[in-house]
């Protein structure tokens, strides 16, 4: 959930400590997300107007991404190194979108022409209904520009459905398009992918038939998807794991969920193979 009061995001590296990096005049509160290797960080900021995404380097501080279309609900959850970033950008409405910002498109030309309406930014690219959670470094050539892999959910009313956004057909001449793909789930009409490596491995949570209105128990299981879309429910024996967050490229896979004795935890799953 948004947080509310006055909480900030910060950034903590073992020379520096934790540093402050949220607190700027009229936000109430701000959140990180994800940090690449430059060290350049996301999140969204909270004002008492809106909650709108944010990139924060150590150059030139934290920056205001803006939004789609004007919406007052907008939250950046990644960025791979070439300093792209994914979240959702609410429309006027309030339905939220998905976004890939391209931050090269820092004005019209080439892959950034002027955008219509709804749309008032030349940097941020709707990706439809839904929201972008991860995306790697595989950078590829397409319609709006370069673009790598992403992961997210669409919102197709009434499921949320994982999906697969990357740059397909034509690479041979160095151009392709952006398509999306909607990955497998558990079938009870609620699943997101969360997390991508630089293989194209992703994770994320699906809920289990029948378990939708959400109500008494742990309908949700975390799943982790190959290169091929493949999926895969990751619940050991003994546990209910509820949600794997993020991948790394030793396949190496972080969450959260519940053990035999009913206690809450976070989890490390290393595979004992490739995978």
């Amino acid at each position: 959930a948004p947080p509310y009061g006055f909480l900030s995001a910060f950034l903590w590296d073992s020379v520096h400590g934790m540093q402050n990096i949220g607190s700027t005049f009229g936000v109430l509160a701000s959140q990180a997300n994800a940090i690449n290797r430059s060290g350049q960080v996301v999140g969204y900021l909270a004002t008492s107007e809106y909650f709108h995404p944010f990139l924060w380097d150590s150059a030139n501080g934290m920056q205001d991404l803006g939004t789609l279309a004007g919406g007052r609900i907008n939250f950046a959850y990644g960025i791979n190194d070439s300093g792209q970033v994914v979240g959702e950008s609410g429309w006027a409405d309030g339905a939220p979108h998905a976004f890939l910002w391209n931050g090269a498109c820092a004005g019209p030309g080439l892959f950034c022409a002027v955008p219509a309406p709804p749309y008032d930014n030349v940097s941020m690219h709707d990706l439809g209904p839904g929201w972008a959670t991860g995306i790697n470094n595989n950078v590829s050539i397409g319609d709006i520009g370069p673009i790598a892999p992403m992961v997210g959910a669409a919102q197709l009313s009434p499921t949320v459905t994982p999906v697969l956004w990357k740059v397909v057909c034509c690479q041979q001449y160095g151009y392709g398009y952006l398509s999306s793909t909607t990955l497998q789930d558990l079938g009870g009409g609620l699943s997101v992918a969360t997390g991508i490596n630089n293989s194209g491995q992703a994770v994320g949570y699906s809920y289990l038939p029948g378990s939708l209105p959400i109500g008494e128990g742990r309908p949700e299981h975390a799943v982790f998807w190959d290169s091929n879309g493949t999926m895969k429910d990751i619940n050991p024996p003994g546990w209910t794991l509820s949600e794997a967050v993020a991948i790394n490229d030793s396949g190496q896979i972080v969450g959260f969920g519940w053990d035999a004795n009913n206690l809450f935890h976070g989890f490390l799953l290393t595979p004992v193979r490739p995978i």
